[in-house]
């Protein structure tokens, strides 16, 4: 059985104008009870990288925190459906935000079962005893130059 006693996240701006990243439930909420844990790091630059992740967040959020969701798999997947939709309306009224985008990394538990979905350059690590037992593996360019063997995972890093 998974049982959650804390949970600790830190969000830094780096050395961008803004803070694009957003983290569900808020870092300063530290409770066992949540369920669902999400973390969008908008991408940045002229792309309104913050305003993508702050749409995302507040929909996936909302979907999957509904305690009618039936199944995990539908709550992702209505989650994500509500998301673009509401990344679309904004683009709709904001055209300048056409190019606007966000990665995603998310794990919900339900019925002592973990269910965890990705897109982006965002990673999940499942770590036990201090060792990574599992990642995600991101969709990024480098990851694909990784995998069809034009640089080595040593080259990446760099």
């Amino acid at each position: 059985m998974i049982q959650i006693l804390a949970k600790y996240c830190l969000l830094e701006k780096g050395k961008r104008a803004n803070l694009e990243d957003v983290v569900y439930p808020n870092c300063n909420i530290n409770s066992a009870y949540n369920k669902v844990f999400i973390v969008w790091d908008g991408v940045g630059g002229e792309s309104k990288g913050e305003i993508a992740s702050k749409i995302a967040a507040e929909t996936f959020a909302a979907c999957l925190s509904d305690p009618a969701m039936p199944s995990v798999e539908v709550g992702l997947d209505q989650a994500l459906s509500q998301t673009q939709l509401k990344l679309q309306e904004y683009i709709d009224e904001s055209p300048e935000a056409s190019n606007m985008s966000t990665t995603l990394t998310v794990a919900v538990f339900q019925h002592g079962n973990l269910a965890v979905a990705w897109c982006g350059d965002s990673r999940i690590y499942h770590i036990r005893e201090h060792k990574v037992i599992w990642k995600s593996k991101d969709h990024s360019l480098v990851q694909q130059l990784i995998d069809m063997g034009e640089i080595l995972e040593q080259e990446a890093k760099t």
